[in-house]
C-alpha cells in the first residue's frame, strides 16, 4: 500500500505547496462537520489544539478517493502526490443502503481511526466488511493543524455501488508526534502482521526505488524519528508468506502501519501473494537477517 511517510524536510516545503486556507471554511456536509468535531473533541481530550478543515486537502483527498474507488482497493498515495501532508485510509461494505456507513461514512471512518487500538468494539458495529489504513496518532499530533477529507462510492462491474465507499483524509503538519518518534525496536523477531504495499518513491532513508525494486517500508514505531542514517537503514528483511520467502532491503518508514506490519513494493506484494488486489493480507511472518 502506498506509504503514509513524513520526511522533515519534505513537510517544511508542503506547507507552500498546499497553499492552506487558514481561514475555516463552510463545510456543507453534516457528515463532514460531526466528523471534524468528533476529531476535535478527541484532540482537546489528549490536549491538542483544535484542528481546521482545509478545503485544498479535500480536493487532493477526492483525487486520490476517486482512484481507490476506480482500482477497488485502499492504498496510500506516494508521497510526491501528497505535498507533505499526512493521510488516513478506510473502506466500507455495506449490507443495507440504511447503513450508517452509508449514510455517514466520514463519521463511520474517524470513530474507526480513532478506535484504532480498540478494534474488536467497534467491529460489532460493521454490518459487512472494513478496512482501514490509519493511526490514531495522525489525527491526535499537536502538530497537525488542518485537515480536508472525501469519500466517494465504489463499483460493481461498470455501475457505482452505493453500499461501498472509500474515504481519505490529508492531514498537514508533522503527524509524528515525538511520543512515537522516540521509540525505536531494532529487535530481530520474528514478528507477525499485515502487508501491504505501495508504489516507492524517494523513501525515509533517502534512497530512490520504483515498483520494481524488493524493498520494505516498516512501521514508523519500529524505525522511530531519525530517517538518514537510521540504524534499520539497509537491512535484511526475511518475509514469509503461504510457503513463499523473499529478502528485501529497508528503505522507508510506514507511517499507516501498525507496530509489526510492513509496507511493500508491488514486486515484493506479487512474489509472495500473486495478485495486486487482495491489497492487505494478514499473518505474515517477518525477521530482521
Amino acid at each position: 500500500m502506498i506509504s503514509i511517510k513524513t520526511v522533515v524536510t519534505g513537510i517544511a516545503v508542503g506547507l507552500t505547496a498546499v497553499g492552506m486556507v487558514h481561514a475555516s471554511p463552510t463545510i456543507a456536509s453534516g457528515d463532514e462537520n460531526r466528523a471534524l468535531s468528533m476529531i476535535n473533541t478527541a484532540r482537546s481530550e489528549a490536549g491538542a489544539p483544535p484542528i481546521l478543515w482545509d478545503n485544498n486537502l479535500k480536493e487532493d483527498a477526492d483525487t486520490w478517493a476517486l482512484l481507490l474507488a476506480k482500482q477497488g482497493f485502499i492504498g496510500r498515495a506516494p508521497a510526491h502526490q501528497r505535498d507533505g501532508a499526512g493521510e488516513v485510509v478506510a473502506y466500507f461494505s455495506s449490507l443495507s443502503e440504511d447503513s450508517v456507513q452509508v449514510t455517514n461514512p466520514l463519521v463511520s471512518a474517524v470513530k474507526l481511526w480513532l478506535s484504532f487500538k480498540d478494534m474488536n468494539n467497534f467491529q460489532t458495529t460493521v454490518e459487512d466488511y472494513y478496512e482501514t489504513l490509519s493511526t490514531t496518532e495522525q489525527l491526535l499530533s499537536d502538530k497537525a493543524t488542518h485537515i480536508g477529507c472525501s469519500t466517494r462510492l465504489g463499483k460493481k462491474g461498470r455501475a457505482v455501488n452505493p453500499l461501498t465507499s472509500f474515504t481519505v483524509c490529508r492531514v498537514y503538519k508533522d503527524v509524528e508526534p515525538p511520543a512515537v518518534m522516540a521509540r525505536q525496536d531494532l529487535s530481530p523477531g520474528p514478528f507477525q502482521g499485515d502487508i501491504t504495499f505501495f508504489n516507492p518513491g524517494l523513501g525515509a532513508c533517502g534512497w530512490t526505488d520504483n515498483d520494481d525494486s524488493m524493498i520494505v517500508a516498516l512501521s514508523h514505531i519500529k524505525m522511530g524519528s531519525q530517517s538518514n542514517g537510521n540504524p534499520l537503514c539497509g537491512k535484511t528483511v526475511r518475509i514469509q508468506a503461504e510457503g513463499k520467502s523473499v529478502d528485501v532491503k529497508v528503505t522507508d518508514k510506514c507511517m499507516g502501519c501498525a507496530v509489526n506490519d510492513i509496507d511493500v513494493s508491488p514486486a515484493v506484494f506479487k512474489a509472495l501473494l500473486g495478485d495486486l488486489g487482495r491489497g492487505r493480507v494478514g499473518g505474515v511472518t517477518w525477521t530482521l537477517v
